[in-house]
């Protein structure tokens, strides 16, 4: 795999014209968080003899031929050892500065901050005899940094992408090492596509790892990589303590960023436009909405709180929320109803952040149960067979509705995640007036100790609600004892008498193990048959439902007593007030008859002004529109024109008569001679002539009629305007002297 193969898997994809928004800025925060991912390596461990890291630079010096070495594992660990070989490593100061160069960044001094952390590039896992076991490990910092430098001196974005999921670089890489591996009798060749795996010895062929083998997969890596640092550290081996056989899990990949992967598959959802809301509000990074102080707004806190907002469900605790924890349940749930979103709390240790989130758990756990309730029977809740590719078992699929109500607890400080984790369930959570009970004794065991056989003599946690998850080990170490303890058939008659006794572990599946045969099932699961669940549930529900709306009732109620309380309040500080100030009662009522009489006259002087002023304004108005249709002189000037129009038509009509009065003769209207052909056009021109004066004389006379109507009217609007301007006058003062 040659470098000059390489650049072929990246191609940069300019970004769309420069511009302003929040689409634009969150692809640049996640490219910016990518980079990070990718050029932020892993360290390898520090070299300290307590911890079992050593430096090695010769054959000699690895601790499978190192015998001071081994009995220091010996004292540490025990007999049997792993190791893993960090090699590769690039001087931290070194990666940074060929970086800085490539992306045109000065020199940056050295001295004013902590220098960089090596990176190592390669691990490569090996027994305690120094046997390679396959489990090889490769760094994204060369293909980073080749990333870096092929974008240098050009403007578009870093794109990393190529290197992880399926068929990509690291996957490639790891494969052909391993391929490597083989050649260099270090590793078995693989077995044939469906052949089962060999069993028994180690190929005597196979050889333990050497410094000359670690040098060729480091100097591949660089190579397949498409670069190259310009020096290296020592390389180092970490022993640890080698895992039982039923306790061996993949290890975690200790070079590469935990998000890179993820980053890059948002990334490509985001340019697609298919994110979630929550997502986008985290990206956005704009300023949120005006902050509400509750202490002031108490109309805020008690809208929040109002029966009517609470959730279905709550924790059943031994105490209520306070306000403050109930406002912002009752808030969350209503604002994420959808599913999608993002609320934030925040508050110092002690003030009741968990206790709130199990409302939450019980808000989540109601939702899930209204659409399990809308199953005739659980059966109904599954569709098809998963089919799992290379699983031995059927998987059948869940129905989507039931789908998205898991909750992920994820913190910086795995401490915190898991002391929540395990309070959920615990007995001491719930009060001791409500009987709960959802696999309680599968819980006990899930929380056993590692090597217990039997749980405790008094139950501890109330249900299996919440696990432990996170890490390989802790994933297997609650599916162990959640699905496989108590399902193998006893061997010994200790399992037998384990397997009768009431305290033994138990799992989920041998709660419902069948002994006794189909007509005399007795399951241990205790749970109640699907129907009568579903009518007790919905019983419940109904319950709730009306007594919250029986609340909410009686709140409105009180609300409204509130307000009539205060207004009769305020109004009897009113009375208090005009009481005190008046010389007696009779006053006071004189006073203010007086000042309603006086309130009616001002309201009447008032409607007085207002409508002859309106009444004035509308004549005014139109005065104006009478105006402008008949302007001064109008009709004047279009007598002027009908009386022309006349004279026009009575000169025609003179004039045809006279054409009349000398028509050609019989034989020349009969041979149409010129003289008859002049003599009839003549004639129809003057009937053309006499039917257009006519138009425009009758045209003139409508237009006179109009106009003269118009002038009528502006005569008669002017005549009224003065008794209404006067009006209007006499109005404005009598407002006027009584102050208006």
């Amino acid at each position: 795999m040659p470098a000059t193969n390489i650049p072929s898997i990246l191609q940069v994809t300019p970004d769309p014209a420069p511009g302003r928004d929040a689409h634009q800025e969150a692809a640049a925060a996640l490219r910016f968080w990518e980079a990070l991912e990718y050029l932020t390596p892993q360290p390898p461990p520090d070299v300290k003899v307590d911890d079992s890291v050593w430096e090695v630079r010769t054959d000699a010096e690895l601790p499978w031929n190192d015998s001071r070495k081994q009995a220091i594992l010996t004292r540490q660990h025990g007999p049997d050892w792993r190791f893993q070989l960090f090699a590769g490593i690039v001087d931290g100061t070194c990666y940074v500065e060929q970086a800085r160069a490539a992306l045109g960044a000065g020199p940056i001094d050295m001295e004013e901050q902590p220098p960089p952390k090596p990176a190592a590039c390669v691990v490569i896992g090996t027994n305690g005899a120094g046997m390679v076991t396959g489990q090889v490990f490769v760094s994204s910092l060369p293909w980073a940094m080749y990333c870096v430098e092929q974008g240098s001196g050009n403007d578009a974005p870093l794109r990393f992408g190529g290197f992880f999921g399926l068929g990509g670089l690291e996957e490639r890489m790891r494969n052909a090492v391993a391929d490597l591996m083989v050649e260099r009798k270090l590793l078995a060749p693989p077995p044939a596509p469906g052949a089962p795996k060999p069993e028994g010895p180690l190929d005597p062929s196979l050889r333990p790892l050497t410094m000359e083998d670690v040098s060729a997969i480091v100097e591949f890596v660089f190579d397949a990589g498409g670069w190259r640092p310009a020096r290296q550290m020592t390389w180092r081996v970490r022993g640890s303590k080698a895992p039982k056989e039923d306790e061996k899990v993949a290890p975690d990949d200790p070079l590469n960023s935990f998000y890179a992967e993820d980053l890059a598959r948002i990334g490509a959802r985001h340019a697609a436009g298919d994110t979630g809301s929550g997502l986008r509000a985290y990206l956005a990074g704009e300023d949120g909405t005006e902050r509400i102080d509750l202490d002031q707004d108490i109309g805020a806190l008690a809208g929040g709180v109002a029966p009517a907002r609470l959730p279905p469900a709550c924790w059943p605790g031994k105490h209520p929320l306070v306000l403050a924890q109930q406002f912002a349940v009752n808030t969350l749930v209503r604002e994420l109803a959808d599913g999608a979103g993002l609320f934030a709390v925040n508050g110092p240790p002690g003030t009741g952040k968990t206790t709130m989130l199990k409302d939450i758990v019980a808000a989540v756990v109601v939702r899930r149960a209204d659409v399990l309730v809308t199953f005739d029977y659980p059966v109904k809740a599954f569709g098809d067979d998963a089919g799992i590719e290379d699983y031995g078992y059927k998987a059948w699929q869940l129905d989507p509705r039931l789908r998205g109500f898991g909750i992920v607890v994820a913190s910086a400080n795995n401490g915190a995640v898991e002391n929540i984790t395990k309070e959920l369930p615990g007995v001491k959570e719930i009060s001791d007036e409500v009987a709960l009970d959802y696999f309680s004794s599968v819980a006990d065991s899930v929380a056993a100790p590692p090597k217990a056989k039997r749980r405790g003599p008094r139950r501890e946690r109330w249900g299996l609600i919440a696990a432990v998850l996170g890490s390989k080990t802790r994933r297997r170490e609650f599916v162990n004892p959640f699905w496989f303890v108590g399902m193998s058939p006893a061997s010994s008659p200790d399992d037998v008498a384990l397997a009768a006794h009431p305290l033994r572990l138990r799992s989920l599946p041998s709660l419902f193990k069948n002994p006794n045969g189909p007509e005399n099932w007795q399951p241990d699961h205790g749970a109640m048959p699907w129907q009568a669940a579903r009518e007790r549930y919905r019983a419940a529900r109904q319950r709730v439902d009306a007594l919250t709306a029986e609340a909410a009732t009686l709140a409105d109620t009180i609300d409204s007593f509130r307000l009539a309380r205060q207004a009769r309040s305020a109004a009897a500080g009113e009375i208090v007030a005009l009481s005190a100030l008046a010389a007696s009662r009779q006053r006071a009522v004189d006073a203010a008859a007086v000042a309603v009489i006086e309130a009616e006259q001002r309201i009447a002087l008032v409607a007085r002004r207002d409508g002859a002023s309106a009444a004035h304004a509308t004549a005014e108005a139109g005065l104006a529109e009478a105006i402008l249709a008949c302007p001064a002189g109008a009709p004047e000037a279009m007598a002027r024109q009908h009386d022309a129009a006349k004279a026009t038509l009575a000169r025609l009509r003179e004039e045809h008569e006279r054409h009349l009065r000398h028509p050609p003769g019989f034989l020349a209207q009969l041979f149409r001679t010129q003289r008859s052909q002049r003599w009839n056009a003549r004639d129809a021109a003057f009937e053309e002539q006499l039917r257009e004066a006519g138009t425009r004389c009758d045209d003139a006379a409508a237009a006179l009629a109009l106009l003269q109507a118009g002038a009528a009217r502006v005569a008669a609007l002017r005549l009224s305007q003065a008794p209404l301007a006067a009006a209007c006058a006499q109005a404005d003062a009598a407002a006027r002297q009584a102050g208006l």
